[in-house]
C-alpha cells in the first residue's frame, strides 16, 4: 500500500471511527488496515502536538525574551555610560568632547522624531534594535583617533542609534507584556507596568556599570603620576580656559590617564566596543522577531504623522508653560554628565574617581524616584516640585561657594546625591505630569518631552567651553525659577478648571 492510500484511507476512515464502530464491510476492516488507519491518526495528532506550543512554552518564551532585550540594551547602554560621563575630560582639548556630545543629541532629536516608527514598520522592533546598537560603535571606535573629523561623525551616527534603541525597546517590549496578557487572560495595563517595572530596572544598572568600569579602567597603577590642577582653579569658578594650555588636557599627553592616547583609555574604548557587540550579538541571536505595525483610522501609521503630531502640540499653551522646566531638566544632566564630573571631580581627584561619584548620583536618584512617588500620592505635586526646586537651588549655591579639596572627598559625593535626589523629581514626575496634561495625545506628548531635553543638554554641551562654572550655575538658576512660574501657572489652570467644573456639577443638582 503506498503512501497515498494510506492517506486516503485515513482521512476516509476517521469520521467513521468518530461516530461508532461501524464499518465499510460486514466483516469490518482488516487488521492491516486498522493499524495502517491508528498508526495514521496518531501521527497527525503527534505533528500536531509538535506545531502547537504549550501556555507554559509560551510563557516561557515571553520571559526570555524579555530577559534577553534588557540586558541587551543595558550593555549598549552601559557601553556608552563608559565614556560618556568622562568625555569632556578625556576630549578636553579644544572642547572636542563637549562638541561630540552636543552633536550626539542633535542628532538623537531629529532621529527620535522620523526614523524609529518608519524603521520598524520596514524591518521590526529587533532588527531596529540590532541596527541601533551597531551605530553605538562607531562612537566608539572613533575614540582610538579623536579629532573632530572622527568624533564628530561617529556622534552623529551614535545620536542616531540612540534616538532609536528606546522607542524600539519599548515598542517590543509593549508586544511581549499584550503576548502576556492575552495568553493569562490579566488586564493588559498591569502586565505593562510590570514588564517595564523590570525592563526600567535592568537598564538603569547602565550607568552603574558603565561608571564602575570607567573608573576601575582608569584608576592610576601604583607609582603612576597623576594630575589634579591647582585648586584655585577647580569647582565653582573652574573656567576652561585656565587650564587650556596644560599638559595633562593636551592630547599630545600620553602618559596620564586623563589623556585621550593613553593605555588606559585605550582598554576602556576597547571594553566599551567589546560590551556593545556581545549585546549586539545577544539581541541578533537569541531575541525572537516581533513585528507589529500600528495603525491611524485603519492606515499605517509612517514617520510624519508621529513628526507632525508632536509639532502641532507645540501650539497648546499647556505645553509651552512646562518647556522650560523640560529644557531645565536636560540642562542639570549636561551640567552633571559634562560640568560637574570634569570642573569638580577630574580637576580636584582625577579622572577615576568620576565613575563613583556618579554612580552615587545614580543610587540616590534611583532610591528616591520610589520616594518622592510616595509623597506626591500624600500631598500631590506641587509640595514636591517646590522642593526639588529648593534642593537644587542650595546646591547651586553650594557648588559655587565651596572651594573643592581633595581632603574633603565625602563632600564630593554629597553635592553628587544631592543633585540626584532633586534629579528624581523631575524625572519620573515630568513623566508623570505630561501623561496627565495630554491624555488623548500621550505619544505626541513624550515625544516632545524627549525633544525639550534633547535641546537642554544639546545647550549644556554647547556652551560648556564658553561658559566658567559658575555663570552656568547662575544661569541655570534663573531657568529654573521661570520654569516654575510656568509650572505654577498651569497647576492653577487645573484648579481653576476642576473648581469650575464642581461649581458646574453642583448647579446641576441643585
Amino acid at each position: 500500500m503506498n503512501t497515498e492510500t494510506v492517506e486516503n484511507e485515513v482521512v476516509k476512515e476517521e469520521p467513521e471511527r468518530t461516530m461508532g464502530p461501524a464499518s465499510s464491510s460486514p466483516n469490518g476492516p482488516s487488521k492491516r488496515e486498522d493499524n495502517v488507519h491508528l498508526n495514521g491518526i496518531d501521527n497527525v495528532q503527534s505533528n500536531k502536538k509538535a506545531i502547537t506550543p504549550t501556555k507554559s512554552t509560551d510563557n516561557t518564551s515571553i520571559w526570555k525574551n524579555l530577559m534577553i532585550i534588557s540586558f541587551g540594551t543595558m550593555g549598549a547602554m552601559a557601553s556608552y555610560d563608559m565614556l560618556r560621563y568622562v568625555e569632556t575630560s578625556l576630549n578636553s582639548a579644544e572642547g572636542l568632547g563637549a562638541a561630540s556630545l552636543a552633536a550626539n543629541y542633535t542628532s538623537l532629536i531629529l532621529s527620535a522624531m522620523f526614523i524609529p516608527t518608519l524603521l520598524t514598520k520596514k524591518i521590526g522592533s529587533k532588527w531596529s534594535l540590532v541596527g541601533s546598537m551597531i551605530l553605538f560603535n562607531f562612537f566608539s571606535a572613533a575614540h582610538f583617533y579623536p579629532t573632530f573629523e572622527t568624533l564628530i561623525p561617529g556622534a552623529l551616527l551614535m545620536g542616531i542609534g540612540y534616538g532609536l534603541i528606546h522607542p524600539c525597546s519599548n515598542s517590543y517590549v509593549t508586544q511581549l507584556a499584550h503576548s502576556y496578557a492575552n495568553l493569562n487572560g490579566v488586564e493588559i495595563s498591569k502586565v505593562v507596568h510590570y514588564f517595564f517595572g523590570i525592563f526600567l530596572f535592568i537598564v538603569f544598572m547602565a550607568r552603574i556599570w558603565g561608571n564602575l568600569v570607567s573608573s576601575l579602567v582608569l584608576t592610576p597603577s601604583d607609582g603612576e603620576a597623576t594630575f589634579n590642577a591647582s585648586l584655585r582653579t577647580c569647582g565653582g569658578y573652574y573656567c576652561n580656559e585656565d587650564l587650556k594650555t596644560h599638559k595633562s588636557y593636551n592630547a599630545s599627553y600620553g602618559d596620564n590617564p586623563d589623556s585621550p592616547t593613553s593605555s588606559k583609555a585605550y582598554i576602556l574604548y576597547g571594553t566599551s566596543i567589546a560590551t556593545d557587540i556581545a549585546s549586539t550579538i545577544l539581541v541578533a541571536i537569541l531575541l525572537e522577531d516581533r513585528r507589529e505595525l500600528k495603525k491611524v483610522d485603519g492606515k499605517e501609521e509612517n514617520a510624519c504623522h508621529h513628526a507632525l503630531a508632536t509639532l502641532r502640540l507645540m501650539k497648546q499653551p499647556k505645553l509651552l508653560l512646562v518647556i522650560l522646566i523640560t529644557v531645565f531638566m536636560g540642562l542639570i544632566e549636561s551640567y552633571m554628565s559634562g560640568d560637574y564630573t570634569k570642573a569638580f571631580v577630574t580637576c580636584s581627584l582625577g579622572i577615576h574617581h568620576v565613575g563613583f561619584v556618579v554612580i552615587c548620583y545614580g543610587v540616590c536618584a534611583s532610591v528616591f524616584s520610589y520616594i518622592w512617588g510616595w509623597m506626591v500620592k500624600c500631598t500631590g505635586r506641587i509640595p514636591v516640585f517646590l522642593l526639588a526646586a529648593l534642593i537644587d537651588v542650595v546646591a547651586v549655591f553650594a557648588m559655587v561657594n565651596w572651594k573643592p579639596d581633595p581632603d574633603q572627598i565625602v563632600v564630593f559625593y554629597v553635592l553628587s546625591g544631592v543633585w540626584g535626589v532633586a534629579d528624581a523629581v523631575w524625572r519620573p514626575q515630568l513623566y508623570a505630569l505630561y501623561g496627565f496634561l495630554f491624555p488623548d495625545t500621550k505619544e505626541a506628548a513624550f515625544g516632545n518631552l524627549e525633544v525639550w531635553q534633547s535641546v537642554g543638554l544639546v545647550i549644556g554641551y554647547v556652551w560648556h567651553d564658553y561658559l566658567c562654572t559658575y555663570s552656568k550655575l547662575y544661569i541655570m538658576l534663573v531657568v529654573l525659577a521661570a520654569a516654575m512660574i510656568g509650572y505654577l501657572i498651569v497647576e492653577y489652570r487645573l484648579w481653576s478648571s476642576n473648581r469650575k467644573t464642581k461649581s458646574e456639577e453642583s448647579n446641576t443638582h441643585l
